[in-house]
C-alpha cells in the first residue's frame, strides 16, 4: 500500500446456513515523512554551486519545510539556508575556490522529517593568471624566461618558443 492513498474495501460474512452481509467502504492510508531525498550539483563553478534534488513524498501530505545546511569543511562552519517549499533546486553564492563543502538536505510534512545523505562538492579553484612574462638573450643559444603567475591549488609551467611567433 501507498502512503496518503484512499482505498477500497468489500467485506463479505457468510454464517453456516449460506446467509451472507456485504459491507463495502474506503479507507485512507497515512502518509510518511518525506524520504529518499537525492541531492546533488547541477553547477559548480569558483565562487558558487547549484544544488538540485528530488524527494518522494505521499499524495496529499506535501512538503511543508525545507532546509539545506552547509559545512565549511575547512572551518567547520555551518550555514543553513531555509528553502522555498516549490523549489527544486537553490544556487549557494560567495563560496571560496578551490575549497569542499557539506551539504544535506531536510524535508518535513505533516508526518515528519526526512534527512538527505551528506554529500561533498569542491568549488573549482581559481583560474590561473599571468600577469607579466619576459624574455631576455643570455647568449646566442640560452635565453631567461621570468613570469609571475597565480595558480591554485597548483599549475603546470610550460614554455613555447617559436621563430615566427607562431606554432613553429
Amino acid at each position: 500500500m501507498a502512503g496518503a492513498q484512499k482505498y477500497y474495501y468489500r467485506l463479505t460474512v457468510k454464517d453456516n446456513f449460506n446467509r451472507s452481509t456485504v459491507q463495502t467502504g474506503d479507507f485512507t492510508t497515512l502518509g510518511y515523512a518525506p524520504r529518499d531525498i537525492t541531492l546533488t550539483a547541477d553547477e559548480i563553478k569558483s565562487d558558487s554551486i547549484k544544488l538540485v534534488w528530488s524527494i518522494n513524498v505521499p499524495t496529499g501530505d506535501p512538503v511543508t519545510s525545507l532546509g539545506l545546511d552547509m559545512l565549511d569543511v575547512s572551518s567547520g562552519n555551518i550555514t543553513s539556508y531555509t528553502i522555498a517549499t516549490s523549489a527544486s533546486s537553490y544556487t549557494i553564492s560567495n563560496l571560496q575556490p578551490g575549497k569542499d563543502y557539506d551539504f544535506y538536505m531536510t524535508a518535513s510534512n505533516s508526518r515528519g522529517v526526512g534527512i538527505s545523505d551528506p554529500i561533498r562538492f569542491t568549488t573549482i579553484g581559481n583560474a590561473m593568471t599571468l600577469s607579466s612574462a619576459e624574455a631576455i638573450a643570455l647568449t646566442f643559444s640560452s635565453i631567461q624566461v621570468t613570469a609571475v603567475y597565480n595558480a591554485q591549488p597548483s599549475a603546470v609551467k610550460s614554455f613555447r618558443f617559436s621563430i615566427d611567433g607562431g606554432e613553429t
